[in-house]
């Protein structure tokens, strides 16, 4: 099965207990001795791993062989990538639910993990992610008319409004692209998607705000510090 660890807590002596998302949406399982110098499964019960693991069959399964697909070790020298990941795992862990399609969710999780691991406009493929995950949870983003009038083209997205919007409302160049790149993004699947991060570092960190504001509607340490540390960068 195939895992991302987005939290770890110590259990008891030398144990932990793994929180991740996987195929069949968000599971939990006890590492046993894992955090004993010697044990050959140390790696498996880190935060933010990709794990290809064997768990028992129980009501608190236990791992029992695990292999490593990827630490992200860009991610764990970059504190803006580290602080990502921590509010990816939020973000699922507060809006994953039992009836999603945790299979195509796990692809996408991978693709983005993989973007933000090499890329240089990591919050750009946060927002980006965020987006696609919205679709996937059957929230409409209204993309084929504008949000003040109806008119149908040429549309722009305005990522500070989160809304559709034509000439007449202030669709420039700019938002035309963004449009087009969204459109691109959410229909193409996850394993396909190859597609340039948004431009502008302020735009993402408006995006970001706005997203969890008015969509996710939730707030946390790593949210906050995300924040913090973009507008530290675009000061």
């Amino acid at each position: 099965m195939i895992v991302y660890t987005y939290k770890t807590i110590p259990y008891q002596d030398s144990s932990r207990l793994v929180y991740a998302y996987s195929e069949t949406g968000l599971i939990s399982y006890l590492a046993r001795g894992v955090a004993k110098l010697s044990s050959p499964l140390a790696f498996a019960a880190e935060p933010h791993r990709l794990l290809d693991v064997t768990l028992s069959k129980a009501a608190l399964p236990t791992l029992k062989e695990a292999t490593l697909i990827s630490r992200y070790e860009n991610a764990k020298a970059d504190l803006i990538k580290t602080t990502i990941h921590h509010v990816i795992g939020e973000t699922l862990q507060k809006n994953s639910a039992p009836e999603d399609d945790h299979e195509k969710n796990l692809r996408l999780l991978q693709k983005v993990l993989s973007q933000i691991e090499t890329s240089d406009a990591a919050p750009a493929w946060l927002v980006l992610y965020l987006l696609k995950l919205l679709y996937f949870f059957g929230f409409g983003l209204h993309l084929k008319q504008c949000s003040e009038c109806a008119t149908t083209e040429p549309l722009g997205y305005d990522f500070y409004g989160l809304k559709t919007v034509c000439e007449a409302h202030g669709a420039r160049h700019e938002e035309k692209e963004n449009h087009r790149l969204i459109l691109y993004y959410l229909h193409k699947e996850a394993a396909d998607v190859d597609i340039i991060p948004l431009p502008s570092e302020s735009l993402w960190l408006q995006a970001i705000k706005r997203l969890y504001e008015t969509h996710l509607e939730f707030s946390s340490h790593a949210l906050k510090e995300l924040i913090r540390q973009l507008e530290k960068e675009t000061a």
